[in-house]
């Protein structure tokens, strides 16, 4: 009886499609998911510097001893 290379060559078209596929949403998942990482950190930090801005605002300055 001959040997098939049908599904040997099935299955190695099979794997190189699901990396293909995989190579793909890498390309475009990691970045956008760094990019909102990076975002949100800026966010919070920005959140941080604004709050800190409020409180040694001048109108939060307690009141001056001198007259």
């Amino acid at each position: 009886m001959k040997a098939s290379w049908e599904p040997p060559l099935l299955f190695m078209a099979l794997i190189n499609l699901a990396g293909s596929a995989l190579a793909f949403v890498e390309v475009l998942v990691f970045p956008g998911l760094m990019l909102l990482g990076n975002a949100g950190i800026f966010f919070v930090l920005l959140d941080k510097v604004r709050k800190q801005e409020k409180r040694h605002a001048p109108d939060n300055a307690p009141p001056s001893a001198a007259p």
